[in-house]
């Protein structure tokens, strides 16, 4: 039975990944499709109500506990249409909980720089 990857990115489609069962790596290659976000209709309220309920949801939104994470990061350094550089990396990043005076931490766990 095949190994069946699926993965939804905010700037692509779900993409499907498929697999015979394989010692290795796989290569993966995605294809940029843009999703149009909805939009939000917003209300202007008193500022009052808008910093209270932003303080009320500090506990919903940030998390009250360490959290590790793994992010892919992409630079490209154009001039008109010639691309001077393309760097790319995979990061490990640390976020601190929101209640603790700690700062968030990053690391470089493998990177590429390519000089065009």
């Amino acid at each position: 039975m095949p190994d069946i990857l699926k993965y939804p990115t905010l700037a692509m489609q779900q993409q499907v990944l498929t697999s015979a069962k394989r010692q290795g790596q796989i290569k993966c290659i995605t294809e940029i499709q843009p999703i149009k976000l909805q939009e939000y209709p917003w209300l202007p309220k008193n500022a009052r109500e808008i910093v209270e309920m932003a303080l009320g949801s500090i506990k919903k939104n940030y998390s009250q506990v360490p959290d590790m994470m793994t992010g892919f990061y992409r630079e490209s350094i154009r001039q008109r249409r010639t691309y001077l550089s393309i760097s790319e990396a995979v990061v490990d990043i640390y976020k601190a909980p929101y209640a603790k005076f700690q700062n968030d931490k990053v690391k470089i766990y493998k990177d590429e720089r390519a000089p065009m």
